[in-house]
């Protein structure tokens, strides 16, 4: 009973049709309403209720007022003002009477359980899982021969049909179908072909212009072939919900969908066929600072369910966002537990101009004036269980060398860096400070100047491939957008020192994917127009080491009363272990002065990557880790 609603109407037909023709005979139509109705019952189950039968002619038959409502499954009720049956007359000679002809008028289907709201994703209980039952359903459907609830009426169909024979649909309707409420003006064909199969077309409209139409092939030893699709849907009415991170939110949003399932010359294997375009969608995510996105989207995806029907297999996925295509791949397992999905996307010469396009212009705001140039491929693959999204693993490989960045305004104020220049440093409810990166500050140390073992427990704890980078480090960032993946949220920063650099002087401190982006071009373009010295002369005198305190100078004469000369290697790795969120540090230290034993294992940690990475030697290393931090005063 699951899935007789899919060829509900026209067995019905034909059902009804080869009972009037064995009992057409008597002329009493009476007598043959109530054999009908028996026949009906006995065959397909349920209540069946009919008016009226009216014998038209030699061979026209019309039924009157037919209702049927099953005893359960998805069909809620089946009701039909009038059916006009054309019967073959020297079938009727024969003894064998035969349908050339049916025409079913204001029909209406009345599905179960279509005003329940789509579940929202989760783990827990299968309906908690409405990805993964879709999924099912469509294999359970699909795969295999016909089912057997549509064999036997199939082959009982045929028995009574002419080969030629048709079947028309006309003003009727479909009701309580999940996501779109009821289908208006259903019109629609089926016939039967010499080779026993059935085919039928179908055609219906929504109250606001949302149009329907579908094709179905059924042939006894193969899966059904066919194709559904829907166009012009709101978004809304397909679903309440999408997988948004907290703190956004959609609204709008315009579909178009089909599917279709099909067997390719020889292969009974069944193969689908998914397409769905998305336009004037507007998504408000928080990653990306709030910032409106209109989204223009088009996936195409074939898939291949295997035949134990524990997976399924894409094998051809072609996707476009925003003007930005691409090519992907994957598959779904484990559908009969928990479902494990894993996909990669490809992108391959794809110019970092459309890319830009199709993101909030914010991103790049205009007043900056930069272009981007060149062409990127990039390889992404990303999965894990379905409904686990804590548990995704991500990982991509780029060529991001050909990257070039035209500019006027930041440019040349990034060029400018490489001079002594001016910044102010904002501060809370109070005048920022001004001060300027150069000798003539008094708050300015130069990099040859600084402590080299302060300089070396900064690199360690905060960048350590600073020096091999071209701006931004591939495997933090991977990690930082693991980690907001699985969050669903800001996440971890994953900012390298001259990203870092980016941020103080030319950005917010906001943690969103649209500064992350803003970062690693800026990042970028430092790298090109300064030297790393610089980048990380900068850095150290900008960074802030506690409430108010700026630059390695501040610092060292805050909390230990002397220049960053005069500091030991333990009092160093202190300071460099302070710079993840120093502000919140400084508390734990001051007044009382002393770390925490679990502080001492961080800077114990340092100072073995130290060594390790070859800034310390043995005897520095013994030497730095028997030293005793020696905390000023502090007015604070």
């Amino acid at each position: 009973m699951r899935r007789r609603w899919i060829v509900a109407l026209p067995l019905l037909v034909v059902a009804v049709g080869a009972v009037v023709l064995l009992f057409s005979r008597s002329g009493i139509e009476s007598k043959l309403r109530q054999r009908v109705i028996e026949e009906l019952s006995d065959r397909l189950g349920g209540t069946v209720e009919l008016d009226a039968v009216r014998l038209t002619g030699h061979d026209a038959v019309v039924l009157e007022g037919l209702h049927w409502i099953p005893d359960g499954g998805p069909v809620e009720s089946l009701a039909v003002a009038r059916i006009e049956l054309d019967v073959d007359g020297a079938s009727l000679l024969d003894g064998e009477p035969r349908i050339r002809g049916v025409r079913v008028v204001e029909a209406v289907i009345e599905l179960a359980g279509g005003d329940e709201q789509p579940a929202e994703s989760g783990g827990g209980d299968e309906e908690e899982r409405p990805t993964a039952a879709l999924l099912q359903r469509g294999m359970d459907l699909t795969t295999g021969d016909l089912p057997d609830a549509l064999a036997g009426p199939l082959s009982r169909a045929r028995s009574v049909m002419l080969p030629d024979a048709g079947m028309a649909l006309q003003g009727s309707r479909l009701t309580g179908v999940r996501g779109l409420g009821e289908v208006d003006a259903l019109e629609g064909n089926a016939w039967f072909t010499a080779d026993g199969a059935l085919h039928g077309e179908l055609r219906g409209a929504l109250a606001d212009g949302v149009s329907v139409n579908g094709n179905l092939e059924l042939v006894t030893g193969a899966p059904p072939r066919g194709t559904v699709a829907i166009e012009g849907v709101p978004l809304a009415r397909l679903t309440t919900t999408l997988p948004l991170p907290e703190g956004s939110s959609w609204q709008g949003g315009v579909a178009d969908l089909s599917f279709t399932t099909r067997a390719d010359e020889g292969d009974l294997a069944p193969r689908w066929d998914l397409r769905a375009d998305v336009r004037e969608l507007e998504l408000t995510l928080a990653e990306l600072g709030g910032l409106p996105l209109i989204v223009e989207a088009r996936q195409k995806v074939r898939i291949r369910p295997e035949p134990d029907a524990s997976r399924v297999e894409i094998e051809d996925w072609r996707w476009s966002f925003n003007g930005v295509s691409g090519t992907g791949s994957g598959r779904v397992s484990d559908l009969d537990g928990e479902p494990d999905l894993r996909l990669v996307l490809q992108l391959e010469d794809v110019p970092y101009a459309d890319i830009a396009a199709a993101l909030p212009e914010q991103i790049l705001p205009p007043e900056w004036g930069i272009q981007l140039g060149g062409t990127l491929d990039l390889t992404v693959r990303v999965g894990g269980p379905l409904h686990d999204r804590p548990a995704w693993d991500l990982g991509w490989k780029g060529d991001w060398s050909r990257l070039s960045l035209r500019s006027s305004h930041v440019g040349e104020e990034i060029t400018s860096l490489n001079e002594p220049f001016a910044y102010s440093i904002p501060r809370k409810d109070r005048e920022p400070l001004e001060r300027v990166m150069g000798p003539e500050d008094s708050h300015f140390l130069s990099l040859r100047l600084i402590n080299p073992d302060l300089v070396a427990g900064v690199l360690v704890c905060e960048d350590a491939t600073f020096y091999k980078h071209q701006g931004f480090d591939e495997r933090e960032l991977r990690k930082a957008l693991l980690e907001n993946l699985r969050a669903g949220g800001g996440g971890r920063g994953g900012s390298t020192i001259t990203q870092q650099v980016a941020k103080n002087l030319f950005l917010s401190g906001e943690r969103t994917w649209t500064r992350k982006l803003q970062e690693a071009l800026l990042a970028w373009r430092l790298e090109t127009s300064l030297d790393k010295d610089r980048i990380l002369e900068i850095y150290l005198n900008r960074a802030e080491w506690g409430p108010g305190i700026y630059g390695v100078r501040d610092a060292a004469h805050h909390y230990f009363g002397t220049s960053t000369s005069q500091l030991n290697t333990w009092e160093c790795i202190f300071l460099a272990t302070l710079l993840p969120s120093p502000v919140r540090y400084h508390g734990y230290f001051h007044p009382g002065g002393q770390v925490t034993p679990r502080w001492e294992e961080n800077m114990q940690l340092a100072l073995e990557r130290m060594h390790h990475q070859r800034y310390l030697d043995d005897g520095e290393y013994q030497a730095a880790a028997s030293r005793l931090l020696r905390f000023s005063s502090c007015g604070r």
